[in-house]
Formats: C-alpha cells, sequence, structure tokens
C-alpha cells in the first residue's frame, strides 16, 4: 500500500515538472523574426520552414505576432512601431514588389509568411533564407496595407488602409515581435 501512494506522487510530482518545463519553453526564448533589407533576408533562430521556392515561414507554435519594429538597418534605432495583433495584414515592397510578407496561420497562432517571386525564390536553410530580386532592389521603403480596417499609426487619417514603412537611412530592419496566443 504504501508502494502505491509512493507511485501516486512521484506520477503527480513528474506531470508538474513536465507542465512547468513546457510552460517555460513556451514563454521563454522570445527571440523575434526579423527581415533585412539589402537582398531581402528573413531570419529567426527557431527556424524557417521552406514551403515551396516562392514561400517561406517562420512561427512558434502557441503565438501571434503583436507589432513590427520599424528599425534603421545601421544602427537598428527604432523608427516606429505599429500594433498587428489579431488584424489581417500584408507588407509589400514598393521597390521589389515581388517581395511580400503576411500572417500565416499555424495551430493557435501565427507565424510571418515571405512571398519571393524572383527567379532565383528563396535560397538559405535552417534559421536563415534570403529573397535576390530580379531588380537587385531592397524591400523598404514598403506598403503595410490592413484589409479589416485603418493603419492603426498614430496621425493615419481615417480610412486609410495602408501605412508607409520607411527609414531615414534609406534601409530598413524589420522586427516582429510576438506573444503568446492564449
Amino acid at each position: 500500500m504504501a508502494t502505491s501512494t509512493i507511485s501516486k506522487v512521484a506520477v503527480a510530482a513528474g506531470a508538474v515538472v513536465i507542465a512547468g518545463a513546457a510552460l517555460y519553453v513556451l514563454s521563454s526564448g522570445e527571440s523575434p523574426i526579423e527581415v533585412g533589407d539589402g537582398s531581402v533576408t528573413i531570419q529567426y533562430p527557431y527556424g524557417v520552414d521552406k514551403h515551396s521556392n516562392q514561400e517561406v515561414e517562420a512561427s512558434k507554435f502557441l503565438h501571434s505576432i503583436k507589432e513590427i519594429r520599424v528599425l534603421n538597418y545601421a544602427d537598428e534605432s527604432e523608427v516606429q512601431r505599429i500594433d498587428v495583433k489579431k488584424r489581417a495584414w500584408t507588407l509589400t515592397s514598393n521597390v521589389t514588389p515581388q517581395v511580400n510578407f503576411s500572417p500565416g496561420t499555424i495551430v493557435l497562432g501565427n507565424g510571418l509568411v515571405g512571398t519571393c517571386t524572383s527567379n532565383a525564390g528563396w535560397n538559405g536553410s535552417a534559421s536563415q533564407f534570403t529573397c535576390v530580386p530580379d531588380n537587385a532592389a531592397q524591400f523598404t521603403p514598403a506598403t503595410l496595407t490592413f484589409t479589416d480596417g485603418d493603419c492603426p499609426v498614430p496621425g493615419t487619417p481615417k480610412g486609410t488602409k495602408t501605412c508607409a514603412i520607411a527609414c531615414p537611412t534609406g534601409k530598413c530592419k524589420l522586427r516582429f515581435i510576438y506573444n503568446r496566443s492564449f
């Protein structure tokens, strides 16, 4: 009888440890997904999945993109923050229309899907892929278009569904920040 009680306590303790470890894994490592100018590069330390030559996706299980941070490429100073949590949007390059990004759907969250329709498509592996556009242009300036409402950037006139993405230096880095979906 004592062995049965000890076994039950051990199983319960093991379940608590496993649940705690799972919660830690789901909440830790909040590395952002980054898109850089030059040749358009998407990088994410937890991996980028290549669905086809034209499509890649970076995602984290049970997490959703909540914000896009626009940074100057050279010194990473912040230019603007855009709230995209639970919004429907597409980010399209103004100089390289062959490249765009939008939220992808995963179980209980979303990732970042990158589309590259240049002849070369996406090249890379593991945590970093690059799209070299046919015209060798960079990604920004770009347009962020919302299909479910107005652009949330302060000062944008009501009824405007697009936001301009640009940096004073002419080159940007975009950080896609996410949080847990629940």
